[in-house]
C-alpha cells in the first residue's frame, strides 16, 4: 500500500509541474525561476528526509520488483519471432514467470503495465498501448493532459490495465480531445463577424 501511495504522490507531482509549466498567467521566465527556486528551497530544508526516503525507496520490495522486471525485458525479446511480436496473450503470466521469462521474487506480479503488454500482447501491443497516450496527449488540453501524465507515471507501477475502473477513467480522458478540440472551434469568440465587402466605385461612374 506504501508503494502504491508513493507511486501516486509522484504521479501527482509531474502533473503539477506540467500545470505549472503551461500556465498562462505568468511569463515562461517567471515560472522557471519560481520552480527552480523552491524546488532548491525545499531540497535544502528537506535534504536529510529526502535521503532517507530515497534510501526506504531503493531498499523496498516493491522498487525492486519493478526494476526487476525490467532487467527481464532483453528476456522477452529473445522469444520465437511470433512471440516477440504478438506475446504470449493475456493472463499469461504465470507461465511466463514459470519459464523464468519474468523476475523471479515471490510475488509473481509485474507491477509495470509496459512490461506486462510486452510480454503479453507483444510487440504490436505495447506500440499501440504508447500510442494511444501520445495521440492523447497531443490533441487534448491542459487539464486532461496532466491527468494523462498522471497514468503515464502509473504505468510503471501497476498493471492497471486489468481494472475496469483505471480503464474508465482513461478512456474518459481520452474521449475529451475530440470534445474540447470542436468545443473550442465552436466558441462565440472565435467567430470572427464580417460585414458586406465595400463597394469599389466603378472608373466609369
Amino acid at each position: 500500500m506504501l508503494a502504491g501511495a508513493r507511486s501516486v504522490f509522484l504521479a501527482a507531482a509531474v502533473a503539477v509541474v506540467y500545470l505549472s509549466f503551461t500556465s498562462s498567467s505568468l511569463s515562461a521566465r517567471g515560472r522557471n525561476l519560481l520552480l527552480l527556486a523552491g524546488g532548491a528551497v525545499a531540497a535544502v530544508a528537506y535534504s536529510s528526509s529526502i535521503v532517507s526516503y530515497v534510501d526506504d525507496l531503493l531498499g523496498s520490495g516493491s522498487f525492486s520488483n519493478r526494476s526487476g522486471n525490467l532487467e527481464y525485458v532483453p528476456r522477452l525479446l529473445l522469444r520465437s519471432a511470433s512471440e516477440v511480436i504478438w506475446g504470449s496473450g493475456g493472463d499469461t503470466e504465470p507461465q511466463l514467470f514459470a519459464q523464468g521469462l519474468l523476475f523471479q521474487n515471490g510475488f509473481d506480479v509485474v507491477d509495470n503495465q509496459l512490461v506486462t503488454t510486452l510480454a503479453t500482447q507483444g510487440v504490436i501491443g505495447l506500440v499501440l498501448l504508447v500510442s494511444l497516450f501520445i495521440v492523447g496527449f497531443r490533441t487534448t488540453g491542459r487539464l486532461s493532459r496532466s491527468v494523462l501524465l498522471v497514468m503515464v507515471v502509473m504505468l510503471f507501477s501497476f498493471d492497471y490495465l486489468r481494472f475496469t475502473s483505471m480503464l474508465g477513467l482513461l478512456f474518459g480522458f481520452l474521449a475529451l480531445a475530440p470534445a474540447t478540440a470542436g468545443a473550442r472551434e465552436n466558441r462565440p469568440s472565435d467567430i470572427v463577424e464580417t460585414g458586406p465587402e465595400p463597394r469599389v466605385p466603378s472608373p466609369c461612374g
